[in-house]
């Protein structure tokens, strides 16, 4: 509970069954690529100081002692220097006792009871909490939740999954600010990779592959940021990130594609890159 009442702008995945599951699962193969992307990066310069004295590792030098040194590390920032991941920034809601259980044993903040309650979405701090994933199995209770959802929060962002097509309107009415039809979505990926395979490859692996070195995300241009009033070209994104714009969303909704480096950059745009 203390943990869940210290979250900010948090995420809250309500429901249960095959598609939680994929989902969770998916976030935590992320978030466990990341931990350990972060525990060699600081082990790197420790790893390069040891080279220097007793010669490369990789060449047969002091191998055994060096695994034990490199596990120890690790152990150590694992402990003491764990980097948060999208986990640590999510809540779960689910009335199913026995998922709850398997939920925590993974690492994960959960409350066990009905989605649709006023007093669950509370106890998953919905008033603070950023975006809220609708997964249930009745798409009834999707909506209850849904609607739920915005009347606790005006402002929270609300995706949510039906399987009957003519309830997405309903949804949208009932305040979600995206509906996905699950169907719906597996036949547009279908097509996708049948028709044009080598798009397919491409945004599978800058979206769904964890273990590439770019991905694509996004950054809010909020009334403080530094580089609102800047053009691209001043940013030098590829020298400092290693990174591009690859697009502009704007306020009204459309989009800025391939953006020009003289793009000058405004307040409230969220950048792709």
């Amino acid at each position: 509970k203390k943990k869940i009442g210290d979250l900010r702008n948090h995420y809250i995945i309500c429901g249960m069954g095959e598609m939680v599951d994929k989902t969770i699962s998916y976030l935590l193969q992320g978030a466990h690529f990341r931990r350990e992307q972060h525990q060699e990066q600081i082990y790197k310069p420790i790893d390069n100081f040891l080279d220097g004295i007793f010669g490369d590792d990789e060449d047969g030098n002091f191998v055994f002692m060096r695994k034990v040194l490199h596990k120890v590390i690790i152990l150590f920032v694992s402990i003491f220097k764990r980097e948060k991941t999208i986990i640590d920034l999510i809540v779960i809601v689910t009335e199913d006792a026995e998922y709850a259980e398997h939920l925590r044993a993974a690492g994960l903040l959960v409350v066990e009871g009905d989605p649709a309650d006023d007093n669950s979405l509370q106890a998953a701090g919905i008033q603070r909490a950023q975006a809220i994933m609708v997964m249930l199995n009745q798409d009834t209770e999707g909506l209850l939740t849904v609607l739920t959802a915005r009347n606790l929060n005006p402002t929270l962002y609300i995706t949510a999954a039906t399987v009957e097509e003519e309830l997405k309107l309903k949804m949208v009415r009932a305040g979600a600010n995206v509906v996905l039809a699950p169907y719906e979505v597996a036949g547009q990926f279908l097509n996708n990779a049948t028709l044009r395979p080598a798009v397919n490859d491409y945004f599978n692996s800058m979206l769904f592959d964890h273990q590439t070195n770019h991905q694509i995300t996004q950054l809010e241009l909020r009334n403080n940021s530094p580089w609102i009033g800047k053009r691209i070209s001043e940013l030098h994104l590829r020298h400092r990130f290693d990174a591009g714009i690859i697009g502009i969303h704007l306020e009204d909704g459309t989009f800025v594609y391939a953006p020009s480096d003289d793009r000058i950059l405004q307040e409230e745009e969220i950048l792709l890159g």
